[in-house]
């Protein structure tokens, strides 16, 4: 589990539209602050729970492929807000 402090709700929302865009990510249900991210990639699929409340914006790895690190990530999730800002 990892979470991001300072994350508005335009800050959020600008991180799923990129990650949709640039990762085909789907966040289900759409428009909302709690539910699940789904990401297809070519080695696996990625599911993460998340949860944005109180500027804090929390993910927990569900399911992903062996080969790609939670490392990975982590920390293509922080670049991801750290552009939205």
């Amino acid at each position: 589990m990892a979470s991001w402090e300072g994350v508005t709700q335009q800050i959020f929302e600008c991180v799923k539209a990129k990650s949709e865009k640039e990762h085909g990510t789907v966040y289900e249900p759409p428009n909302a602050d709690e539910g699940k991210a789904v990401t297809k990639t070519a080695v696996g699929t990625i599911v993460l729970k998340f949860k944005l409340s109180g500027g804090t914006l929390t993910y927990e790895i569900v399911e992903k492929p062996w080969i790609v690190s939670e490392s990975a990530i982590w920390e293509g999730i922080g670049e991801t807000i750290e552009s939205c800002r």
